[in-house]
């Protein structure tokens, strides 16, 4: 999928009528990995989180994040997705934002399946136990650290 964030705040593009939209319309309980694509399972690094998913919202509505997803992903830079095609996308879509609970790192270097839990800011965690979503969560660490 493709997504930009803010701290630990994640939005992506998607239609009100696919799948997983609809799911989140009935459920708004979500579950996210992100690590690289490895070879081989005892190097594998990387975030697992759950958390609440708030949208859709309207492309227009959600300028700032719009602006993070043009600079991360140009329409017409390359020959993957013409201009004409992103517009039309983007007029079709809405725009959603996971907002984490809890996260956890993942280190398979120090033991298959090791993980660590990470403290979520407090503004994460706020949001979510309200059921709505809003801007800027900051960055993370691991429980414990400070």
């Amino acid at each position: 999928m493709f997504y930009v964030n803010d701290g630990l705040d994640f939005w992506w593009l998607s239609k009100p009528g696919a799948r997983h939209s609809l799911n989140l319309a009935g459920d708004p309980r979500a579950a996210v990995t992100i690590q690289q694509d490895y070879r081989s399972p005892g190097v594998v690094q990387g975030i697992q989180m759950e958390g609440v998913v708030a949208g859709p919202t309207v492309p227009a509505a959600a300028t700032r994040i719009m602006r993070l997803y043009l600079e991360k992903f140009p329409p017409g830079g390359d020959d993957s997705l013409p201009l004409l095609s992103a517009i039309k996308a983007f007029a079709a879509s809405r725009v959603y934002q996971f907002v984490p609970t809890r996260a956890y790192f993942i280190d398979n270097s120090l033991g298959m399946g090791h993980r660590d839990e990470l403290s979520i800011p407090a503004p994460c965690a706020t949001v979510a136990a309200h059921g709505t979503a809003s801007a800027g969560a900051g960055g993370y660490s691991r429980a414990g650290e400070v």
